[in-house]
Order: C-alpha cells, then structure tokens, then sequence
C-alpha cells in the first residue's frame, strides 16, 4: 500500500481497543507476517504507529516478528522494523513485558534465529534493541532496573565485539539506555568503562564513544560516580595535548572535556 494509505488508517487505528488488537488485529498480523513478511511489514509497522492501545501484554509476540525483520537483507526492510520497534517501545508500560523482549532480541543478536556475520544486519538488530529505549515505564525503581538489564546485555556484546564500527554503534545506543539510570550507574558498567576503554580494539573513535557515553550515563544525581573515571579522561586530554594535529585525539579530547567540566562542578576536589 502507497504511504499516505497506510497513514490514513490511524485515525481509526486510534480507537482500536485492547480487545479489538487481540482478536482481530493480531491474529490477522500473525498469519500475514508468517506469509508474505516482505510485502506485509511496511502495513505491519505502519499499524504499530497508528496504535494508541498498551501494549505490554502483546510486546513478545509483536515483537518477534520486528526482531526476524531488524536483521533482514533488505536495507528498507531493516529500517521499517528498527523504526517500528520504537513505535512498539512507546505503547509498553510494564517494565518485565519490555525487559522479555530486549532478551529475545538479544538472543536473536547472538543467532538463535541464525549466526548474524553481516554487519548492517547487526547493526539493525542493535537498533532495534536501542530503540526499545522508548518504553514508557515508570516508577525510578522499575527504569533503574530496566535499564540495568539492558545495560548488562550490551556490556555482553561489547565483551566479544571487534569490529569498530559495529562498536561505537553498540556503544550508541548503550547510550540511549544509560541516560535512563534514576538512582545510579551499575558497578559493572562503571568497571566496564575502564576494561573496554583500554582493549586493543579500542581505537580513538571508540574511545569517543565510549566518552560520550559516560557523558550520558553519569549526570544529575549520578554525576560524582563519574570520579571513578577521572584518569580516562584526563589520559584522553593528555594525548590530545601532546598530539594537537591529530583530529581523533582532541575530538576524543572535547568530549572528555565536556565531561570534565560537569565533574568540576560536582565535587570540589575533582
């Protein structure tokens, strides 16, 4: 169906009911999906956007089908089901419904539905699992969790990962989660900091990213944690000042700054 279609129908879509979805919309969605996947996923998705029902109750089976699609060889493909992950992630409230669905696709990440080798296919289920990011779960204690749920499933990635781009692109959308932290940074992303900061597969664009997602993961309440990485950052200033005409290191360095200079603020001995 042509775009502006599909986009016609969420004015309907908008009074479907919890009751509507489950016996007649996801059925039907089902048995598409299982046929013709290709031709059905751009209404599929389209339809994840038009809804205003919660969805928690259904985000498995749901999103099942957007893992398979996330890793599928067609770019236009991958980019209809990344995107509607998000569309799904914005009608789900419960936090165990959300945190199921981050495993399954963690576990797709890592081939139960086939050994994932092509990086845009990666990279698409990574997206995927960055955008599930925009859940609607609330209550500090039950993000706090989730977020540390999905953090500790990138950190797993991060462990085996060796491709660069593939690295700052998981490191991207760890980002995303960790600026979700309520009460504080996990102790096993702090301590990961420090590890995957000094592999050897860490290469200056990957130590910006890691940098940038420090930034993110250690602000508000959560700032003065950050302490524990002041040597990175100042390492990061240090080759950058003795090696100015090299753009990766002072890049790496501005955002180490960035850093630096909200940890002055924080705490006067820093």
């Amino acid at each position: 169906l042509s775009p502006h279609l599909l986009k016609s129908c969420h004015q309907l879509l908008r009074h479907v009911t919890r009751d509507d979805f489950k016996e007649s919309l996801l059925p039907a969605c089902d048995r598409a999906m299982l046929r013709n996947p290709e031709i059905t996923l751009s209404c599929f998705s389209s339809m994840i956007e038009g809804l205003k029902v919660e969805m928690s109750p259904y985000a498995l089976d749901v999103g099942k089908h957007l893992a398979t699609q996330c890793h599928a060889k067609a770019d236009a493909d991958r980019d209809l089901a990344v995107a509607a992950c998000a569309s799904l992630a914005t009608l789900c409230s419960d936090g165990e419904a959300v945190s199921n669905l981050l495993k399954h696709m963690i576990a797709v990440l890592n081939g139960s539905e086939g050994k994932l080798t092509v990086v845009p296919q990666r990279m698409g289920m990574l997206s995927g699992i960055g955008n599930l990011s925009a859940n609607t779960v609330s209550g500090a204690s039950a993000v706090q969790t989730l977020a540390c749920a999905a953090t500790e499933l990138f950190i797993q990635v991060l462990q085996t990962e060796a491709h660069e781009g593939t690295l700052i692109h998981t490191l991207g959308q760890l980002t995303r989660w960790a600026s979700k932290f309520t009460t504080q940074v996990p102790e096993k992303l702090s301590l990961w900091f420090k590890t995957g900061f000094g592999q050897k597969t860490s290469t200056s664009a990957v130590r910006n990213a890691y940098i940038q997602c420090m930034n993110a993961a250690y602000s508000g309440d959560r700032l003065v944690q950050g302490l524990e990485v002041l040597p990175l950052l100042m390492q990061a200033m240090e080759k950058a000042a003795s090696q100015s005409t090299q753009h990766q290191l002072v890049t790496e360095a501005l955002s180490a700054a960035c850093l630096l200079v909200k940890l002055s603020l924080a705490d006067i001995q820093a």
